[in-house]
């Protein structure tokens, strides 16, 4: 496995379909850039979702979603998605995703999801695997420490 950037960083233009009729970004199309983040930092880390029910046989279902909206995104924007987990617990974590402007300086909207293990066969709630532990425990970082991180120029 290779080792995993902490914080996930991915950039993601605000696009047509996320807008609304005066070009700024729907509050639904926030749900869309939490996937995309999600996505990256799983993939980043070695770790796909289909992996998780392949290798593990559990999956990681949302228990919790919120967003924070401080700032209007609009048509053209290039957003820059900041993702990692802030807890790992027994049986699941907490996943953030800092939605924050093209040099991560200025926050538009922070989204944390809990997210909690259960078996894939009967949706019943089990501890996270050792092994999956051990891949996620890299992923873990303060919020203060993920969002200084994303603004911190490229070595």
């Amino acid at each position: 496995m290779s080792v995993p950037s902490v914080p996930s960083i991915y950039h993601e233009p605000v696009r047509w379909g996320d807008v609304d009729p005066v070009a700024i970004t729907r509050f639904d199309a926030y749900l869309r850039f939490v996937e995309i983040g999600e996505d990256e930092m799983w993939r980043s880390s070695a770790l796909s979702i289909p992996e998780l029910r392949a290798r593990f046989d559990v999956w990681l279902p949302r228990k919790l979603l919120h967003i924070d909206y401080d700032r209007p995104s609009k048509l053209g924007d290039r957003l820059t998605l900041v993702t990692y987990l802030s807890r790992l617990g027994t049986t699941g974590c907490t996943l953030h995703v800092d939605v924050m402007n093209h040099d991560a300086t200025l926050l538009h909207a922070a989204a944390h999801l809990v997210l909690v293990s259960v078996t894939c066969a009967g949706f019943e709630k089990v501890a996270l695997p050792a092994e999956l532990r051990a891949m996620m425990a890299p992923l873990v970082v303060s919020v203060e420490e993920a969002r200084r991180l994303a603004r911190a120029p490229a070595p």
